[in-house]
């Protein structure tokens, strides 16, 4: 299962924005900005080219983002998978 951290991230890799991941994901801002913090202190790098108002992945971004597609990708068909199990018992 993905963390509330990496779901974060990746709603702010989609929107490109951290206040529209916040109201899509109706947390704060500073919250957003936390989670973010702290997974660039865990993977001891940042994850976002920050200019002005503006926001872009850094290559760690476009690493992480690819990664964390891939593993909701398995988790889902996972999740599928065993709920087919479970509906034919």
């Amino acid at each position: 299962m993905v963390s509330t951290r990496h779901d974060v991230f990746l709603m702010v890799a989609l929107h490109n924005s951290f206040s529209k991941a916040s109201h899509a994901l109706y947390i704060s801002q500073p919250a957003i900005s936390r989670h973010i913090k702290t997974l660039e202190e865990y993977y001891h790098t940042r994850l976002f080219n920050r200019t002005g108002a503006h926001i872009s992945l850094t290559a760690a971004g476009e690493i992480l983002l690819e990664r964390l597609t891939q593993v909701k990708a398995i988790q889902e068909q996972t999740e599928n998978d065993i709920a087919g199990i479970s509906a034919r018992s």
